[in-house]
């Protein structure tokens, strides 16, 4: 994301821990909500929504050593009937680096298959729930906070949806993003905006009252419309 870029966006300023931060407004008052497991078509070169890959078929990036000793922890003690690939977590979970989830069948080897009778998904999203937890509790970042980014490549951090770009070298070739509205518009079929749908994650992100202020003013545009 760079400035030429910022400047297509239509933002609102929000601080966060004393440092000020644009929001793009479009995306937070959009209809935008995961469809995993209900057409969602994966990051493939090929679009594929039988596979239920989802956004997994690459391992989820470490925020750093200490996510990557939550993570390890976690893996090890999930229920066999909520992990597909609990055999294979033996030989650990993380990459040999410890710097991202390795892959096991051709995918996060936390994600469970369609063909898993203890359900499809991801086994630590399916563990927190049975055990009144919230997902993203057991999840690393990267994944509870997608598609939400924030991007400090500019002047100013910006709050915005992941990008083609944000997926590295292969972003281009991708055969769906579900955050570009243009090319996934099945993705947007919520019946609440994403500051309210996702106001969990958006907490988590910025904080309690700096939730609080951009509810605010999302709810005051919404309003205003």
């Amino acid at each position: 994301m760079h400035g030429g870029r910022m400047k297509d966006l239509k933002t609102i300023s929000l601080t966060v821990d004393e440092e000020v931060w644009m929001i793009d407004v479009e995306f937070l008052q959009s209809s935008w909500k995961c469809i995993w497991g209900n057409g969602c078509k994966g990051i493939n070169q090929e679009p594929d929504p039988e596979a239920g890959l989802g956004c997994c078929s690459v391992g989820a990036q470490m925020l750093d050593v200490e996510e990557a000793m939550l993570i390890t922890a976690i893996g090890r003690s999930l229920p066999s009937e909520y992990f597909q690939n609990h055999l294979a977590a033996k030989d650990g979970v993380l990459n040999a680096k410890n710097t991202a989830t390795r892959l096991e069948r051709n995918a996060c080897i936390f994600l469970n298959h369609p063909d898993f009778v203890g359900g499809a998904g991801c086994a630590l999203h399916l563990a927190a729930i049975s055990e009144g937890e919230r997902p993203m509790d057991y999840k690393p970042s990267v994944c509870w906070q997608l598609p939400l980014k924030v991007d400090r490549s500019d002047v100013q951090p910006i709050l915005r949806p992941w990008s083609r770009s944000d997926w590295g070298d292969g972003g281009d070739s991708i055969g769906w993003c579900c955050s570009e509205k243009a090319e996934a518009p099945e993705s947007f079929t919520g019946e609440q905006p994403v500051f309210i749908s996702l106001a969990a994650e958006l907490t988590a992100l910025v904080g309690e009252s700096a939730y609080a202020e951009l509810a605010q003013q999302l709810t005051k545009l919404e309003t205003n419309l």
